[in-house]
């Protein structure tokens, strides 16, 4: 996992197509897919935060990152070594869910990214001190 500020992305050589990306479209896109290039693509979304759903999800095909374009929430992380499995892994969803005993908080506000490997189980939309927000996101899908 590596989390910064979405400033400092022009800091990672490998995610020069996200940051390219961004400052071509400085303006809140519609929710929906984007195609950036063969490797990589942008979905957006909004929701309501909402309290903690308990599972996890990993995936094996792409890299999720994650920022927020307004409101806020908290991502739940953990290594997939310290996680149970609950739902086997389905290629056509590439998604896995698990169940996680500890975990880190990833805050995210609009000024950060966090950056999610395989390794790297995710527990998203989760409410901050159990306030439920709207919030309008981008998960940038990168292909392993």
């Amino acid at each position: 996992m590596i989390t910064d500020k979405i400033k400092n992305l022009g800091n990672y050589a490998h995610l020069n197509a996200v940051k390219q990306f961004l400052d071509a479209h400085p303006d809140p896109l519609e929710n929906g897919k984007y195609i950036i290039d063969d490797r990589c693509f942008l979905n957006v979304m909004e929701y309501e935060t909402k309290e903690d759903k308990g599972l996890y999800e990993g995936h094996k095909k792409y890299i999720d990152l994650q920022m927020l374009i307004s409101g806020e929430e908290c991502i739940r992380v953990q290594n997939i070594a310290d996680c149970t499995i609950a739902v086997e892994y389905d290629a056509q969803k590439d998604a896995a869910f698990y169940t996680a005993e500890h975990y880190m908080n990833c805050y995210l506000d609009g000024s950060n990214f966090v950056y999610l490997t395989p390794e790297d189980l995710h527990n998203c939309c989760v409410a901050e001190n159990g306030k439920s927000v709207k919030v309008k996101k981008y998960v940038f899908k990168i292909a392993i």
